[in-house]
């Protein structure tokens, strides 16, 4: 009896503690929205980079270098800045900003063009990176291919790495990184 007693005091407490943590949490401000803490917006499920390709793999031609990413839709906050660069190598690809642009969906699905607000990049006399910024940004649920024209593959075959970095809306930005493209260019036999 004692026990049953005992029991049934420690679920009541129990029952007691949740409702009114549910109450509480349910009046409480919240300190932190989703997608953003301490003033800092972030991705709360990372985009995927689908796709890396070129359009011309022999060494030493112009190309167009396609970068296929996916925004999840419950990534908690929109796509509004890609960054692109080359890792170190025997050789360098160089980028023509003038000539970069971007597509909603992927490199089969071509949807309608995506305005750039910006081009550029942190280190302007690098020519193998390069940051474009999307206006509008690419929301939950899409899927954006940015292009970037070079105007030539490296002189030498051999697989060439872009590490791509996706950066949500916000004024203050945390960046995620989203692995790297592969290329594998070929040299003239």
């Amino acid at each position: 009896m004692l026990r049953k007693l005992s029991s049934l005091k420690a679920r009541s407490h129990f029952a007691s503690v949740f409702t009114i943590s549910a109450v509480l949490l349910s009046i409480l401000p919240l300190t932190a929205r989703a997608g953003q803490i301490g003033g800092r917006s972030y991705f709360e499920r990372a985009p995927h980079l689908v796709r890396t390709a070129a359009s011309n793999v022999l060494a030493h031609t112009p190309s167009a270098y396609e970068f296929t990413i996916q925004v999840p839709s419950d990534a908690g906050a929109a796509l509004q800045t890609v960054r692109i660069a080359q890792e170190e190598n025997l050789d360098r690809v160089s980028f023509d900003p003038s000539q970069s642009r971007a597509f909603l969906g992927d490199h089969m699905a071509r949807g309608q063009s995506v305005s750039l607000a910006a081009i550029g990049g942190e280190r302007p006399n690098n020519k193998s990176e390069t940051t474009v910024t999307f206006n509008p940004p690419i929301q939950p649920g899409q899927t954006v291919t940015v292009v970037l024209d070079a105007t030539a593959n490296p002189w030498q075959g051999g697989v060439y790495l872009f590490g791509v970095t996706a950066y949500p809306e916000g004024d203050q930005a945390s960046g995620l990184f989203l692995g790297y493209g592969r290329i594998h260019l070929q040299s003239y036999q």
